[in-house]
């Protein structure tokens, strides 16, 4: 997701990029600084996801809330700039989703 957004807006401070060179510049200054910004961000909103997700469902007994509560954290944290952080959230929230199905089956196919 970072990577098409330092695509899509490779110069944040919106001055003109007037060749393909000055483009591919932007784009591979501006990449690293998103990521600078938007990776601990993420990391820190998903774990609070979690662990407050977790929380909840043990307190209700329901298994199925710590999934909801989740993903309802993770959307508004992800809401936070709307489209970027939005896109960014549900991208960083399947592929947790997915590692977490992948490392369970390891661990069940090891044992």
């Amino acid at each position: 997701m970072l990577l098409l957004l330092g695509l899509i807006e490779p110069n944040p401070f919106g001055e003109d990029l007037s060749s393909i060179t000055e483009y591919l510049f932007a784009f591979v200054l501006a990449t690293p600084v998103y990521l600078i910004y938007s990776f601990p961000a993420g990391v820190l909103t998903s774990i609070i996801s979690d662990k407050t997700g977790e929380l909840v469902s043990r307190k209700v007994n329901k298994e199925k809330m710590e999934l909801i509560i989740s993903d309802v954290l993770r959307v508004l944290f992800g809401l936070i700039l709307l489209f970027y952080s939005l896109g960014a959230a549900i991208l960083f929230f399947i592929t947790d989703r997915l590692l977490q199905k992948i490392t369970k089956n390891i661990i069940g196919y090891i044992q």
